[in-house]
């Protein structure tokens, strides 16, 4: 809920004051059912009208689901044969 988002932002800050650690990755998880099979094309299109600096992704899992979202940085990327990583956030 958009509540907790904000109350988890809100502690981090205060924890980040605090000293207990100099930097956080907070993220939110949104599970949804599809009626019918997603135009995913058209999902990361729009993630990335939304944020063109961001990065967008779509991995698909195991039992037909498919992870999509986006990032601000890049975490993997893949060019033909040449996989490169970027875990910024630790």
């Amino acid at each position: 809920a958009p509540e907790e988002y904000a109350a988890a932002v809100a502690a981090a800050v205060r924890r980040m004051r605090d000293g207990e650690f100099d930097k956080v990755v907070l993220a939110r998880t949104l599970e949804l059912t599809a009626a019918h099979e997603p135009d995913l094309p058209a999902m990361l299109n729009r993630l990335a009208r939304r944020d063109p600096a961001g990065y967008t992704f779509a991995l698909p899992g195991g039992g037909g689901r498919t992870l999509v979202g986006a990032s601000p940085e890049l975490l993997v990327a893949r060019r033909g044969a040449l996989l490169t990583a970027n875990p910024l956030a630790g």
